[in-house]
């Protein structure tokens, strides 16, 4: 991961995060470092890596996803990380994405898939509509 740029996305509603997530990964060529709830509740973190202008796709593109699914969401990229902040990410990363995959209902696959089929899609193909234009 050394060399990589990290970017995340805070948003409420896992259901929303699975979306966001799978809007990034598919519109650019990151890695989910992982998807996290960072309260308790309804608040999450993902964390993509990859490199720079990649990773400002896969945030825009999570965010416009968000704004579509109704979710509030921030996003940052942090183009050049240390290499502590670096590990740090990845450390925490692998046990919260194990946690969350857990806690997931049955079904949140097939309604993610339902969901990226019926919003993601034209929000992804505006973002790069837009980009390129």
């Amino acid at each position: 991961m050394s060399g990589e740029a990290l970017g995340f996305i805070q948003l409420e509603g896992l259901a929303a995060a699975y979306l966001v997530a799978d809007a990034g990964l598919k519109a650019a060529g990151v890695r989910l470092v992982n998807l996290e709830r960072i309260d308790g509740g309804s608040l999450m973190l993902i964390r993509f890596a990859g490199d720079v202008s990649s990773i400002q796709a896969a945030v825009e593109i999570g965010l416009n996803a968000a704004q579509a699914a109704g979710s509030r969401a921030r996003g940052h990229v942090i183009a050049r990380p240390s290499a502590s902040t670096t590990g740090k990410v990845t450390t925490a990363g692998q046990e919260a994405v194990k946690k969350c995959m857990a806690e997931a209902p049955p079904d949140a696959e097939h309604q993610d898939e339902q969901l990226a089929e019926n919003e993601v899609q034209p929000v992804v193909k505006e973002t790069v509509r837009r980009r390129k234009g």
